[in-house]
This record gives structure tokens, sequence and C-alpha cells, in this order.
């Protein structure tokens, strides 16, 4: 899988960054480059913060909030009552680190939806071979890190549902992270 993931991106970033010197060639100097700049922002704002709305809202209860285990997990609130967490949000509008920890926290403080750790894969994949040779100052390894641990995290939500129930998720996102 992560091979193909890869090869992918590859293909992808080579066809974005053909398709970006089209649309904004080098010759409109300054202004192409800002204009450049507000597109991918205007993509990367509604893909990141009004995406989540079209998740829904979960109920946290005392196992999920974290107080009968001695681990952390970041919930975003985004657009949902008190007591409630957005799933996507919790994904997408966290700090890299948080991100990682909630891909990495095991089942036994809560469970992403398989649909919500694929989602998050597919719209930081295409953030980041949009964002690859752009005029915006971005990096390569912790997106790869992150899209690896929510593939990850997926594939191991299927094996759980179809091929055996004690299946630890949390290490085929870590597995998924280093692949």
């Amino acid at each position: 899988v992560g091979g193909v993931v890869g090869a992918t991106f590859v293909g992808l970033t080579s066809w974005m960054s053909r398709m970006r010197k089209r649309i904004f060639p080098d010759e409109g100097g300054i202004g192409a480059r800002v204009l450049e700049v507000a597109f991918i922002t205007f993509i990367a704002g509604f893909l990141l913060v009004i995406l989540p709305n079209s998740f829904d809202c979960r109920e946290l209860n005392r196992r999920e909030e974290g107080a009968e285990d001695d681990v952390r997990v970041y919930w975003v609130a985004y657009d949902c009552k008190p007591g409630f967490f957005n799933e996507l949000a919790s994904l997408t509008m966290n700090n890299k680190e948080r991100v990682l920890n909630n891909l990495f926290t095991g089942s036994f403080v809560m469970d992403f939806h398989p649909q919500t750790t694929l989602a998050y894969a597919v719209i930081i994949f295409f953030l980041s071979a949009l964002t690859f040779g752009s005029s915006l100052p971005c990096g390569v390894l912790l997106p790869q890190i992150l899209i690896g641990g929510a593939i990850g995290r997926t594939i191991g939500h299927f094996l759980q549902d179809n091929v055996e129930k004690d299946v630890a998720v949390r290490f085929y996102a870590l597995m998924g992270a280093a692949a």
C-alpha cells in the first residue's frame, strides 16, 4: 500500500507542478506567486475548516476523556454542543503533534471511525501534493508520516472489523507512519 501511495504522490506532484507552471507562470512575477498562495490558502481553508462540518459530532464519555487511562487525547468541539466533539476536526484543527498523538492512541481511549481517518489521509495527501513545489513553505516528511499513520489506522480498522477483533489499530497507525 505504501509503495502505491508513494508512486501516486510522485505522479500527482509532477502533474500539479506542470499545471502550476501553466496557470501561474514564472513570467507573472510576484503577482502570480501571490495568486498561487491565495489559491492554495482557499483550498486548504475549505478542506481543513469547512469540510469537518460534514462529519457528525460524537458524544464524549468519561472513558473517551481519558479519565480512566493516563493518555491525553486532544478533542476539538468544532461546531458541536458542549460534551461533544468532531472527529475530523480533531485531526485537521490540531497541531501535528496532537494529531500524531490522536492517531497513535489506542482504542482503549477512543476510536476514530475508519471513514474519518481515510478522509484525513486523502485531505493531507492532496494538500501535500498541492503545496509541494509551490511558493508556500511546507514540509514533506511530517505530512507523509501523518498520511501513513492515517492509512495504517484505517487498515487496522478494516482488519479489526473483518479478520480479527483483537487487532490493535494504533500499531497499524505506527507501522503506516514508519512506512
